[in-house]
């Protein structure tokens, strides 16, 4: 699915593969990244989640509304898709916000990860610390970084079908020192992108009137299925019900085919999402995420 790695206040590295619903291999859609005024967000997990999350981030630039935003979000709920992402400081490195991302404890720094290679890339970004520490050396960053990320996203490529392509990173060092490797777009060309957002938008979810009215035929229609279920279900109670009274009646007793009667299976409903990392996305927790930076952005 992807390789998301932080190491908080250090750095934060996301690989470039997409892949289709066999993950294969497939185009990049847009980058696993936006880089916005103040801060960077960094997403994994399922197309129209990750539309979702943008929408509320981006909205204001693209003409979708907190509404409309919502009404994507609910969507992606209701298909279950799933996804991370990790809300990083631009200035200096700090995870401010993230939702399903990871998050690993090793001696005084904390890593987080996002995608289903990131805990190959952190298991073994770890390791090589281990390894110099026990060596005798102190793990410095500015020494170390450079290494031990590559070797790290490397790792999850090898182990993580999903994950791949090379990767973008950035690091935070001494004194604001920045060094950004992640080819983000200039000025002239961000418009462009952001249109392009807006067009798998309404390509994938519709409009916000066709949204609204699709939410709620999806609505009606889990209404009808519950309402069919609670029928099959007080239909089996009640087949039940008579059969225990037939293998209680004296005159019905004796014949081992009507003691060893099978019972018919109950049906449950499952979910699951295989081996994909991620969560549904909580967007109460997304909207006051929002209305938390409009709030800075005004003082």
């Amino acid at each position: 699915m992807t390789t998301i790695i932080s190491q908080n206040l250090a750095f934060v590295a996301a690989d470039r593969l997409w892949t289709d619903c066999d993950d294969n291999p497939a185009p990049a859609p847009f980058k696993k990244f936006y880089v916005l005024d103040d801060s960077i967000i960094f997403y994994s997990g399922y197309i129209n989640a990750i539309l979702a999350v943008l929408a509320f981030y981006i909205g204001d630039n693209i003409g979708i509304d907190e509404e409309y935003a919502t009404l994507i979000g609910v969507l992606s709920n209701m298909d279950e898709d799933i996804c991370e992402f990790i809300e990083v400081d631009r200035k200096n490195g700090e995870v401010v916000y993230f939702q399903g991302a990871t998050t690993t404890k090793n001696y005084n720094y904390i890593f987080y990860g996002a995608g289903s290679g990131s805990e190959y890339a952190i298991e073994c970004y770890i390791n090589n610390i281990q390894i110099i520490t026990i060596n005798g050396q102190i793990y410095d960053f500015i020494k170390y970084g450079d290494h031990f990320i590559k070797i790290s996203m490397n790792s999850a490529s090898i182990k993580d079908r999903c994950s791949g392509g090379g990767f973008d990173y950035i690091k935070w060092l001494e004194k604001e020192l920045i060094v950004d490797k992640l080819n983000w777009l200039d000025t002239e060309t961000i418009e462009q992108y952001n249109k392009k957002i807006l067009r798998l938008i309404k390509e994938n979810c519709g409009s916000k009137e066709e949204l609204s009215e699709l939410i709620l035929m999806m609505d009606n229609e889990r209404e009808r299925d519950k309402e069919e279920l609670e029928r099959e279900i007080k239909s089996v109670d009640t087949s039940l019900a008579h059969e225990h009274n037939l293998t209680n009646n004296p005159q019905t007793k004796g014949g081992s085919r009507m003691n060893n009667s099978v019972k018919p299976k109950t049906r449950v409903a499952v979910k699951t999402s295989g081996s994909n990392k991620g969560v549904i996305l909580d967007i109460a927790s997304i909207k006051e995420r929002i209305a938390k930076r409009k709030a800075t952005e005004r003082t």
